[in-house]
């Protein structure tokens, strides 16, 4: 009976975040959608420039500190060892504090040289320098919802990172009615420190009087842990930013404001797979755990076939009505069709394969991730700047579409070494 009332709370935990996730991805689109329609195509270049630089900075600031902080709270919480938890969370704000302080110190002063000799766009140079105040913030947005999951508090992790501050920015562009690249970033600034004072808070709450402890935990373990974990997420960066950086390097301001709704378009194909492998997260670690690689081989394959039929009427649709959705972000975006196509072929190939690089890191492969990772990162950058003065946004998508698929390919050869499983549910089954 104890055990059908657990099951029962993590099934409705599981659908509650699939549904917020959803959300999530509705109100990022919903703000890229105002930023252009706000901003046109060439001054919201500069904003995403600008974001770009800070979300690459934000990232190695984090030092991989988040989801090794998730762990071990996780860890600590569940053994009640509050004095741990109370250590891990203040070794892993002060950590973060602290570098993603200098990172946007350090991005500040480098501000002209991105701007005019990296991007050779001066324009862009204040919109950089305001954007180095975004560094901290989603740093520590970032650490505060894998503290808040880890204390079992997903919904809350989710609305206050990926669901308010896009949905704040919107609504406060909508009503501003700015056309303003410097402004827009200062209201996205604005929005991200109120969530993480909010997220603050309820961290707060949820623990009660161990959250104020000093606490004790190891800085090295916790450091130890946390750099092989930023390998895999700074190269997970480099594969989803590069192409809008290296378009700024090569192309012009309004090439990055057009490619960007593209991609973000594309990435609504992979909706289903992101909402699935929420839930399947969990039950990837279990099933490995107690060995019942028949039951993960199944799994694999389910969440594999439900993403392709989930991604696969998305795909026709956008292949087909390419330049209406482009147009939707305003007057010459349509430009940008032939990039969404590509990029939407890349994002169902990747629905296709299935949560590969999931099952790898919850499976405790993660070494064979980070090589594939960076292997990925660097086929990437060599495609862009091969690719993007020739062929412009639509060499961009090409990369993009082509190292996506590669890091899948890469991931299922380690699983089939690894596991001797078949994920892809396309493919045969080897074993009877």
């Amino acid at each position: 009976m104890v055990r059908d009332s657990l099951d029962l709370g993590l099934a409705r935990t599981a659908a509650a975040v699939v549904v917020v996730r959803v959300i999530a991805a509705a109100a990022q689109f919903a703000m890229t959608f105002v930023i252009a329609r706000a901003l046109g195509a060439e001054v919201s270049g500069w904003y995403y420039l600008a974001f770009s630089v800070a979300s690459i900075g934000a990232v190695f600031a984090s030092l991989g500190v988040g989801r090794a902080t998730m762990r071990f709270v996780a860890t600590a919480a569940a053994e009640r060892d509050w004095r741990s938890v109370a250590g891990v969370h203040r070794q892993g704000a002060l950590v973060t504090t602290a570098a993603s302080a200098a990172v946007a110190c350090l991005v500040v002063l480098l501000a002209p040289f991105l701007a005019n000799t990296v991007f050779d766009k001066p324009e862009v140079e204040p919109v950089i320098r305001i954007a180095a105040l975004l560094i901290p913030a989603q740093t520590l947005l970032g650490l505060y919802s894998s503290i808040l999951k880890a204390i079992n508090r997903p919904i809350s992790a989710t609305v206050l990172q990926a669901v308010g501050p896009p949905v704040a920015v919107a609504i406060i562009l909508l009503v501003t009615g700015t056309d303003s690249a410097t402004v827009t970033m200062t209201v996205v600034i604005t929005s991200t420190y109120g969530f993480l004072a909010i997220e603050f808070f309820q961290w707060i709450s949820a623990v009660g009087k161990p959250a104020r402890q000093w606490g004790e935990f190891n800085l090295s373990k916790l450091i130890r842990t946390a750099l092989p974990l930023m390998v895999v997420s700074s190269m997970a960066l480099v594969i989803t930013w590069s192409d809008v950086f290296l378009i700024g390097v090569f192309g012009t301001s309004a090439d990055v404001g057009i490619y960007t709704p593209a991609a973000r378009t594309a990435l609504l194909i992979s909706l289903g797979l992101t909402a699935i492998a929420a839930v399947a997260q969990p039950r990837l670690a279990v099933l490995h755990n107690s060995g019942d690689f028949k039951g993960l081989e199944q799994l694999m394959r389910n969440t594999s076939l439900l993403g392709t039929v989930i991604g696969l009427p998305a795909l026709i649709v956008i292949e087909i009505a390419a330049p209406w959705f482009m147009n939707l972000f305003g007057e010459g975006f349509d430009a940008g069709a032939t990039a969404l196509r590509i990029l939407a072929i890349g994002q169902f190939l990747n629905v296709a394969v299935g949560t590969t690089g999931l099952l790898l890191s919850m499976s405790g492969h993660e070494r064979y991730l980070q090589r594939t990772m960076v292997a990925g990162a660097l086929v990437n950058i060599i495609l862009n700047v091969t690719l993007i003065p020739m062929l412009g946004i639509n060499g961009a998508a090409i990369a993009t579409a082509v190292s996506l698929g590669g890091v899948n390919l890469a991931n299922h050869t380690w699983i089939r070494k690894t596991m001797d499983i078949q994920p892809i549910f396309l493919l045969p089954l080897r074993r009877p």
